[in-house]
C-alpha cells in the first residue's frame, strides 16, 4: 500500500473556504481505481494548516493518480493560497489489520 502525507499552511481566514472547495475534488479522488481514502485535516496547533492523507492499492494506482488531471486541478485551488510549500511524504506501508466497531 502507499499512503501520501501532505502539509501546508494557507491564510487563516481563507482555511474554510478552501476546504470546501476541495470537497468535489477529495469525492472524485476516493473513486479514482486504486485509492483507498482521501481526506483533508487540519490542526488545533495552526490556524492555518492544511493536511492531506491519501492511500493507494499499488504504486502503480498512486503514479497515475499523481499524474492525473484532477491533481493539475487540486494544484489550482490550493497553490495560490499557500504561505508555505507543501510538504509531501509518500510511503510504502504494510496493513497489519483492520479493526471496525
Amino acid at each position: 500500500m502507499i499512503m501520501a502525507l501532505v502539509d501546508f499552511e494557507v491564510a487563516p481566514q481563507s482555511r474554510a473556504a478552501l476546504l470546501e472547495a476541495l470537497q468535489p475534488l477529495l469525492a472524485e479522488a476516493r473513486n479514482v481505481e486504486g485509492n483507498r481514502s482521501f481526506r483533508a485535516s487540519t490542526s488545533s496547533d495552526s490556524a492555518g494548516h492544511i493536511g492531506l492523507m491519501h492511500e493507494w492499492q499499488t504504486l502503480e494506482h498512486f503514479r497515475a493518480y499523481a499524474s492525473s488531471d484532477l491533481v493539475d486541478r487540486m494544484g489550482k485551488v490550493l497553490r495560490p493560497a499557500m504561505t508555505t510549500p507543501p510538504v509531501s511524504r509518500r510511503l510504502r506501508t504494510e496493513s497489519i489489520e483492520e479493526v471496525r466497531g
